[in-house]
């Protein structure tokens, strides 16, 4: 395994098909516990991730943190025993510092929420494909993130979850086949898990797996990555879904990870630059890289000016 043992939620590594596509997003109450039929499942398709989810679906706020918590706490027992640990423990303190709210002890009604969480996180089950320069290269059988949780509670000392890793979750952190690691990224889950809403929390975490010099994002893709549904070709964005993005980078500005931005235009806005605050938290010298014109979008254009031409097909002539 590629990890050291793993302090705090600020460094959790989370596979980017967590990160980069929409399997944990933004969705209504309603939806939570609402099972997703095989006639009918949740289909995306990236061009770097593409899924089909059946079951459950997964949230960003509850869902996202809870696994990462799993991800840590069964890695860094993995690397102790140096062998695959039979379950995972998770204490409910850990979860509730996290998330920011207050263990009160024997009381079900206030860990009503984890138990519901582990339950999607069991009931979800993800076909994933993984892809490199937009051709699959990794696919994992369709199966769920956890093979089963139970939640013990009472004394505070002692509340904990229980659970044992799905099949999906070991092929993500498992090479094989000659197949390099799938990507992953080091992750301030607790900097995500702190952002009181939804929406900004997955446009973070987003951006936490960008480079630097990655500033540039279509609105299409920002969309797709709250709700896996929206066409991303659609040739009409409304106003309201404009103002979803706007909504949650100005939240992003206020708590300081992100230190400016500015659309392509002012009104039905294609694009938007994006400076971090991992890159400066000198708003003079963000909206100086964003006057400069330089962005991610120039270099893909340059790389494909100086593609080789086609070879001739000699054999046909």
């Amino acid at each position: 395994m590629p990890f050291g043992e793993i302090f705090g939620n600020n460094n959790i590594p989370i596979t980017n098909s967590f990160n980069r596509c929409p399997i944990f997003t933004t969705i209504t109450k309603s939806e939570h516990n609402k099972e997703i039929s095989s006639d009918s499942p949740v289909n995306f398709d990236g061009t770097s991730y593409s899924f089909s989810m059946i079951g459950s679906r997964l949230n960003q706020s509850i869902d996202y943190p809870i696994l990462s918590l799993v991800i840590k706490n069964w890695l860094n027992e993995r690397k102790r025993s140096s062998s695959e640990p039979v379950s995972v423990f998770v204490s409910l303190q850990e979860i509730f510092d996290l998330l920011g709210k207050t263990y009160s002890e024997s009381r079900s009604q206030n860990i009503e929420f984890v138990i519901k969480s582990l339950n999607r996180l069991s009931t979800s089950a993800i076909l994933l494909t993984i892809k490199k320069n937009r051709k699959p290269y990794i696919t994992t059988e369709r199966s769920a993130l956890l093979a089963s949780s139970k939640t013990v509670y009472g004394e505070q000392a002692n509340g904990y979850i229980e659970v044992k890793i799905g099949d999906l979750l070991k092929s993500l952190y498992t090479p094989k086949d000659g197949h390099p690691f799938p990507p992953y990224t080091f992750m301030d889950v607790e900097s995500i898990a702190a952002v009181k809403s939804s929406n900004a929390q997955i446009l973070l975490r987003y951006l936490m797996t960008q480079r630097n010099d990655y500033i540039e994002f279509d609105i299409s893709l920002l969309l797709s990555l709250i709700d896996p549904t929206f066409i991303t070709n659609k040739s009409k964005i409304t106003k309201r879904e404009r103002e979803k993005i706007i909504k949650s980078l100005k939240k992003l500005v206020e708590l300081g990870h992100v230190t400016a931005y500015e659309t392509d235009k002012e009104s039905s806005w294609k694009s938007v630059k994006i400076i971090t605050s991992k890159v400066t938290e000198s708003k003079a010298e963000a909206e100086l890289i964003i006057r400069s014109g330089k962005t991610n979008r120039d270099y893909y254009k340059k790389s494909e000016a100086i593609q080789p031409a086609p070879r001739p097909n000699l054999s046909s002539q």
